[in-house]
């Protein structure tokens, strides 16, 4: 190893509200923001707990599936687990468009990390020029 520490991050809160379920530009600011952190806390891997049905859109963004969905308590749908390795999400970053240009030192999401209200489908917008 590089003598560093390994580091995992979880990203199954990055979710839409259900008025917002038909806005796929929603579904991409997520995952940028979701490879944002990634490439700016130098992670190794993210875990994310996901829905059977939406399994097939997060291994097109390189995630394999850890465990089979399964029952949770008051939740009325099951969840399996999923995680990206680094090889992977790097390997994203180089064939998404949406993803390709995500950078450590990127002003709107530093902003945001402060707290502040940022323009994420301008930066969007942006990034996609």
């Amino acid at each position: 190893t590089d003598g560093r520490t390994a580091s995992a991050m979880e990203m199954s809160r990055l979710v839409r509200h259900p008025d917002h379920a038909q806005n796929n530009d929603l579904v991409f600011a997520l995952f940028r923001m979701g490879f944002y952190f990634l490439v700016r806390f130098d992670a190794d891997m993210v875990l994310s707990t996901v829905r059977r049905h939406h399994m097939p859109f997060y291994r097109r963004l390189g995630f394999s599936k850890i465990a089979e969905p399964r029952a949770y308590p008051r939740l009325k749908f099951h969840l399996g687990l999923m995680a990206c390795f680094r090889p992977s999400y790097l390997a994203v970053q180089q064939t998404v468009p949406i993803l390709s240009n995500i950078r450590k030192s990127d002003s709107v999401y530093g902003a945001f990390m402060s707290g502040e209200r940022v323009p994420v489908f301008a930066e969007m917008a942006r990034s996609a020029a």
